[in-house]
């Protein structure tokens, strides 16, 4: 059986926190989360925040004195950042600081975060061009902003957000995967009916 766990306010403290096979561990705020334990995630576990949209409302964002990620456990906050161009219409900017701008046919700017999102390129002209990037590579505290939209395809959403603090001397072992990524466009299948 999977089992969900969704926290949508300040837990306040805690001692630790065991996320166990087919469990899952969403963090619907961005307000930080403290506990007095270690946060495990064990292999078949997964932690992540809930989906974003035009504003940084929900990130992982955890003080905790451990830290261990085991072996096939997963924190998975790709796409779960600022929305992507998602109009069937050309020239839809992406959503967040550093959005990519909306293009012509299937060619769209990329998002940006710690650097800037890559331009549309159509036949060698520019159809888009990508976000302007924004925050730190070293400590990421946004989220990854959304690409735009082109004439058949919606822009992808941007990488999600995460932090853990290590209080007290604990630590931290990652052995498991963590990932982030942006999303890629989602085309449009187009018919004509006569």
């Amino acid at each position: 059986n999977t089992t969900t766990l969704t926290l949508s306010a300040n837990i306040r403290t805690g001692g630790n926190i065991t996320v166990r096979s087919l469990g899952t561990l969403t963090q619907s705020t961005s307000t930080a989360q403290t506990i007095t334990g270690t946060l495990t995630i064990q292999s078949g576990g997964s932690f992540k925040h809930a989906d974003n949209s035009t504003a940084q409302s929900n990130v992982i964002d955890f003080s905790v004195a451990g830290f261990d990620l085991q072996s096939g456990g997963t924190v998975n906050i790709d796409h779960l950042g600022y929305d992507g161009g998602g109009s069937v219409n050309p020239g839809v900017n992406g959503r967040g600081p550093g959005a990519g701008s909306g293009g012509s046919g299937v060619i769209s700017g990329g998002g940006a975060y710690a650097g800037n999102g890559g331009n549309g390129i159509n036949s060698g002209s520019y159809s888009g061009t990508g976000g302007t990037g924004y925050g730190n590579f070293a400590t990421p505290n946004f989220l990854g902003s959304g690409g735009g939209s082109g004439t058949f395809a919606a822009g992808g959403a941007g990488g999600g957000a995460m932090k853990i603090t290590i209080t007290g001397g604990g630590t931290v072992t990652v052995a498991g995967t963590i990932s982030a990524k942006g999303g890629n466009v989602v085309f449009y299948k187009c018919f004509a009916v006569r």
